[in-house]
């Protein structure tokens, strides 16, 4: 009986963690370049096992997330004629940007020009080229940009709306990318498999809760019967 509570307890917090992935994918469906995140899901001893190297012979089951995952797959790209729009034509490249907090990695290539002449991203964060920032004249990059790659883009990580490389991810400059100028990238959001999977997921949570509602209401009887036997 116990356990039963445990396995749907453990099963509504791995739902409710895809609910979460899938609505903040639906969120996001009409930001800039975004990446869309999936879930894979394991058995709750095949987690402890994954993190800690332990052979669990008698550990309970349940569910649990495995990982969050990002698919840098590229979105479509749209064309609004702005001089400072820029899409990346290749998969798995990044234009680089200077904050406060060190380098930040972006596809979003919606740019546009402060009072010192620099091109800088939506939060004013500069844009770098080869040479330091970049300056504009008449709506043209006086230089390249300087775009960056990685070889495990699974060594990225979220912050922020930008993506940050984990300490030893390696990190390595290309050329000869086209950018496309009048162009940005759209999100990579599959929005009709993203609300089939929220509908799915919801159901499930909502089952999983009524499972845990009967164990408490037989748990309930249970105790209540035995007080009362004298």
């Amino acid at each position: 009986m116990i356990s039963g509570i445990y396995y749907s307890n453990t099963g509504l917090n791995t739902i409710q963690l895809r609910i979460d992935v899938n609505a903040n994918n639906i969120a996001n469906v009409n930001t800039v370049a975004f990446k869309q995140e999936r879930t894979s899901v394991s058995t709750f001893k095949e987690k402890l096992v994954a993190v800690n190297r332990l052979n669990l012979l008698h550990t309970s089951q349940g569910a649990a997330c495995r990982d969050i995952r990002t698919d840098f797959s590229s979105g479509m790209l749209l064309n609004t004629g702005r001089q400072l729009d820029f899409a990346l034509t290749q998969e798995g490249v990044f234009f680089t940007l200077q904050t406060g907090e060190g380098l930040k990695y972006t596809r979003n290539g919606s740019f546009r020009v402060n009072n010192q002449g620099e091109l800088v991203d939506i939060n004013g964060y500069p844009v770098l080229g080869y040479s330091g920032t970049i300056t504009v004249n008449d709506g043209t990059p006086e230089q390249g940009f300087y775009l960056v790659a990685f070889d495990d883009l699974e060594q990225l990580s979220r912050q922020g709306g930008y993506f940050i490389p984990r300490p030893g991810a390696a990190e390595r400059p290309v050329e000869n990318v086209e950018v496309k100028q009048g162009y940005l990238e759209t999100a990579n959001v599959d929005l009709v498999n993203s609300l089939s999977e929220l509908l799915v997921n919801s159901r499930q949570y909502a089952l999983n809760s009524r499972v845990i509602a009967t164990y408490d209401a037989i748990l309930r009887k249970a105790a209540n019967e035995v007080g009362s036997l004298k």
